[in-house]
């Protein structure tokens, strides 16, 4: 079977999971699933499912597993995705990624994702929401995977509101620098300015500019403990003699 799933496909999948739930269970999917629905992408090579409590966690899985799933070894370049688990139906190739509550180990499913979160379609005692493009251009700005900026930049051809994204960025307080730092990447690599707020922007740039000084202060303090000479220190970094003294007293 071909590896990249179609819409037809992946509908199938999730009916053929559902019959075997035994209880109403919730599933939100992202990533290219919801894209393949809204024929933003051709096809996608699994299927990205959320979940936010424990039992409806248990639950799918119990189902997937009696629909013909096993649990696959994670590869090493899905680590930082922080899957829950990896699950594959060996007759078809079908797989499925699931994570609890949090995607990439930043990304965390709060309150407002989930009311940003539209009903799909119910199958027997399966809802299937789709988390909204908003929260799934923030998600994907958190893999270091080079097709996820071009998934990004599709998805902001498709229209996103600024305002909601604009709000999670502060909502995800933990890693908000992280989502802010690949943003801007992403603005760089394609010539353009996301519709980010003044105040966000500000912010971010006092965040960079302290981040550059706490790594040239460790590089700083390593030069001098390996004997170099001030005068080569400042030549090294071009350094002012105002900005030498500053490094230095915040050393001492």
């Amino acid at each position: 079977m071909n590896e990249e799933f179609k819409q037809e496909q992946l509908e199938e999948i999730l009916k053929h999971i559902a019959q075997f739930l035994v209880r109403p269970t919730k599933i939100f999917l992202f990533g290219g699933a919801v894209m393949v629905y809204n024929n933003l992408k051709p096809s996608t090579k699994d299927i990205d499912i959320l979940l936010e409590n424990k039992q409806d966690y248990e639950h799918f899985i119990e189902a997937a597993k009696r629909a013909g799933f096993i649990s696959k070894q994670i590869p090493l370049e899905y680590y930082h995705f922080d899957l829950s688990i990896m699950l594959q139906n060996p007759k078809t190739e079908w797989r499925l990624d699931i994570f609890f509550k949090k995607v990439c180990k930043k990304f965390c499913f709060n309150l407002n994702v989930k009311e940003r979160s539209k009903l799909f379609t119910e199958i027997n005692n399966l809802k299937i929401y789709f988390i909204s493009f908003e929260d799934i251009f923030l998600m994907k700005s958190l893999t270091q995977r080079e097709r996820d900026l071009e998934d990004m930049n599709t998805i902001l051809g498709f229209g996103l509101d600024f305002k909601a994204i604009n709000h999670e960025i502060e909502n995800q307080k933990e890693h908000k620098w992280d989502i802010l730092e690949r943003l801007f990447e992403f603005e760089e690599k394609y010539n353009l300015k996301l519709d980010l707020s003044a105040k966000t922007r500000k912010a971010f740039q006092e965040y960079f500019e302290e981040k550059i000084k706490r790594i040239l202060k460790k590089q700083v303090k390593v030069m001098l403990k390996e004997g170099k000479s001030k005068e080569r220190i400042r030549d090294h970094f071009k350094l002012t003699e105002a900005e030498w003294k500053k490094l230095i007293q915040k050393e001492s």
